[in-house]
């Protein structure tokens, strides 16, 4: 199995997502937008090198093999480093102001989350979500992480459609601005699942009804982030850094 280290390459070597299958010696022309990174705004050049991966294959070192004033081509040299997926952890969340929302995606993406569920609740503001455009800001949060696998969007859905087909071997943390719950870390220390996920609520929190309907279900634990109330989004990365924490301490 093949397991080389990259911490021997320039360091100066950028990152790109190629949304297709990669082995040796493939070539590939770049997409206008990776044209324009390359050679516009990075100035890469014909022959210099850069890394490359699918988000299923690995890292792979390339070769800028055909540049002209519209178009650019790389060649897969070799495989630098062997796949590895993130952390199975799924964050439920209901969608907020575009700022507030292409930022933590871009955290939580670094974090390693696997997968992004959107929900509308009683008091979600932004329902209108872009998905495409949040996808594409997963992508360029991977590349610059250094994760080798890009997190995947469900369709957005109301809170109790999305959680009617939720995994009942999954435990699913709930952030409970009431503060009424054992702290995340205390709810943490007790699990012996190794799939667990994260729901956050909207900027206007859960309702009353929203939560009672919450803790009714077996696999939602109910829990708290701290003396404060705390932004969404910053609900979200605390969540998840906590839950990181849990998972790379031996219990994933």
């Amino acid at each position: 199995m093949l397991k080389r280290s990259n911490h021997n390459l320039p360091i100066n070597l950028p990152r790109l997502y190629i949304d297709d299958i990669l082995f040796d010696h493939k070539a590939i022309e770049l997409k206008e937008s990776a044209f324009h990174y390359l050679h516009h705004v990075l100035r890469k050049k014909l022959e210099d090198f850069l890394l490359v991966f699918d988000g299923k294959s690995g890292l792979w070192k390339a070769q800028i093999s055909l540049l002209s004033k519209k178009s650019l081509s790389i060649t897969i040299i070799e495989k630098i480093n062997d796949f590895k997926a993130s952390p199975d952890v799924h964050l439920y969340f209901a969608p907020l102001k575009p700022k507030r929302l292409d930022m933590m995606i871009e955290k939580a993406t670094e974090l390693g989350i696997q997968q992004f569920c959107p929900i509308i609740t009683e008091f979600t503001q932004n329902r209108d979500v872009n998905l495409e455009k949040l996808h594409l800001n997963a992508i360029e949060a991977s590349e610059q992480c250094e994760r080798l696998d890009i997190p995947s969007f469900q369709a957005i859905q109301p809170l109790k459609t999305a959680l009617s087909n939720y995994d009942p071997n999954r435990i699913l943390l709930f952030a409970d601005e009431t503060q009424n719950a054992p702290s995340i870390i205390e709810v943490l220390s007790t699990q012996n699942c190794s799939k667990i996920d994260l729901l956050i609520g909207p900027e206007g929190g859960f309702s009353t009804t929203e939560r009672h309907y919450l803790r009714s279900l077996p696999f939602v634990k109910p829990c708290h982030l701290g003396p404060n109330i705390l932004r969404a989004e910053t609900a979200a990365i605390f969540g998840l850094s906590c839950l990181m924490a849990y998972k790379f301490h031996g219990n994933s």
